[in-house]
């Protein structure tokens, strides 16, 4: 299950994280080994609503010092007060959602099952995949809409109050949870009473 869930040849892997940060994460928190274990021989088990020890070991894989416990949370917290590119931040719970539905059919239902003379595999389709039009399976990868260019994600490195030189002083923005004051500069560049 550890190989699968942090990529194999049918499960893509973390962005920037290697297996061998993956290995070290790994017996640094062994709180995930009953989990790796429940999904590998019980795959069917598996719901949303368990994703939770899987979001810590992800939070953990990119950065151990970080308090948040969901994904979500997580990467917001990196993004806005660690500086982190958005390639090198985690996956959003959505994303992750499907990434372990991928592992688990690969891990329990695929390699769990090597060894049974008729395998009981469920369909891809109810395990992170779809078909694409040439009929061929593909990872589906979030059930959340597609990104696009916003103006919302500039964010300024202002700590003390915005100045001439914040950038979204200079657009004409607001600023937002995403910069560095937290969003505590009122439009005309001095900090808002809170």
């Amino acid at each position: 299950m550890f190989h699968a869930f942090t990529g194999s040849d049918t499960v893509s892997s973390f962005a920037g994280i290697g297996k061998k940060t993956e290995f070290q994460v790994w017996t640094a928190a062994p709180e995930i080994n009953p989990v790796f274990a429940r999904y590998m021989t019980s795959p069917n088990e598996f719901d949303e609503t368990k994703l939770a020890a899987f979001e810590k070991f992800v939070v953990f894989l990119y950065d151990r010092t970080c308090s948040e416990a969901s994904v979500d949370a997580a990467r917001m917290f990196l993004f806005t007060r660690k500086g982190r590119q958005i390639e090198a931040i985690l996956p959003t719970r959505a994303a992750l959602f499907q990434h372990t539905k991928h592992a688990i059919h690969q891990a329990g239902f695929i390699w769990g099952q090597m060894h049974e003379r008729s395998p009981d595999v469920p369909s891809p389709s109810s395990w992170g995949w779809r078909r694409n039009k040439a009929m061929r399976w593909e990872p589906h990868w979030t059930e959340l809409p597609e990104a696009t260019s916003c103006s919302g994600l500039l964010q300024c490195s202002c700590k003390k109050g915005c100045s001439g030189r914040c950038k979204c002083l200079k657009a004409a923005l607001k600023c937002t949870t995403l910069c560095q004051c937290g969003g505590r500069c009122g439009q005309n560049g001095s900090p808002d009473s809170i």
